[in-house]
């Protein structure tokens, strides 16, 4: 895949993100463009990022146009045959949605590189400027994934999404997407960050499940497990990920009340905050477990009608 010709030209590009100087090329994009490209088919697949951008065939004869839009107007197709066209994916969405969320993850990657450039003229950025414009790409990058991954969750045929490892390894957890991850533990709703953060989700879940075995049926039990899973998720994102991979609800508070000069130390009390939430959930695991059985809730079995008990 040529990932710089899915944009015609630079005018092409402009049309879906903004903020380039006039002096620049297409070509000095380039580097930028197939970083931004090869990230986003690690979380979509090679196959739908190919599928995606392959250019939308569009017929260039007005006679065959003419002679298409007659037959449809005709009506004559099937049932059967009709339901299965009005069910085709509209790749022409799909794609713009790809176009959008490369030309913004492109600008973010290519920032740097334009300050450099401003820095030896009159048009110098301030370094608050330089970090809003940073924010303003990566936050652009970040919508255009959600809607885009959230498009494939309603065609997945395309590309042979439905059939993908991350797509199927979902429906084996008990959180499965990005909306009920929300429930638990704001995220915006992002499919982009679920997407990212699906193999914590995949871990967690295997150290977790083993308490619920036996219990999936039970409600309470479950409520308690998935928000056990989604804290000890973000636990995990807050100490090993970059900060502009955090959750928008995460990354704003750090930027906004964490001290840059002791990050390690923020993070790490944020961590710890977040253990302990999801211990606590693993704690309610237990004592709805025991209330279910008919165990008390410091362990005692006995009953009056025994003929000898203890009071513990």
């Amino acid at each position: 895949m040529n990932y710089t010709s899915i944009f015609t030209d630079l005018d092409d590009f402009r049309s879906y993100a903004d903020g380039l100087q006039a002096d620049t090329v297409y070509r000095q994009l380039h580097p930028s463009l197939r970083a931004t490209a090869m990230e986003m088919e690690k979380v979509i697949t090679k196959d739908v990022f190919n599928a995606l951008a392959a250019p939308v065939e569009t017929s260039a004869d007005p006679e065959s146009a003419a002679a298409d839009a007659e037959l449809a107007a005709a009506d004559t197709e099937p049932a059967a045959a009709q339901e299965e066209t009005a069910q085709t994916p509209d790749l022409a969405e799909g794609r713009e949605l790809l176009k959008i969320a490369l030309a913004a993850g492109t600008l973010y990657r290519y920032q740097i590189f334009s300050t450099v450039k401003k820095a030896g003229s009159d048009a110098a950025l301030y370094k608050y400027q330089h970090e809003e414009l940073k924010a303003t790409y990566i936050e652009n990058y970040w919508k255009a994934m959600d809607e885009l991954l959230d498009w494939l969750d309603a065609n997945k045929s395309v590309g042979d999404w439905e059939n993908s490892t991350d797509y199927t390894d979902r429906q084996a957890l008990p959180v499965r997407s990005a909306e009920e991850f929300h429930r638990y533990f704001g995220i915006e709703r992002s499919s982009y960050f679920y997407a990212k953060a699906l193999y914590l989700v995949r871990d967690a879940w295997a150290k977790i499940r083993p308490a619920v075995i036996g219990h999936t049926k039970n409600e309470k039990v479950m409520e308690a497990a998935k928000k056990a899973l989604c804290y000890h998720v973000i636990a995990k994102v807050v100490m090993t990920w970059d900060l502009t991979e955090f959750p928008r609800s995460i990354r704003f508070d750090y930027n906004h009340e964490y001290s840059k000069g002791s990050s390690t130390a923020d993070r790490d009390r944020l961590y710890h905050s977040l253990l302990s939430e999801a211990a606590a959930a693993e704690a309610e695991i237990d004592a709805i477990k025991r209330h279910s059985s008919g165990v008390d809730a410091v362990g005692n079995t006995n009953e009056e009608r025994d003929k000898f008990y203890l009071s513990i």
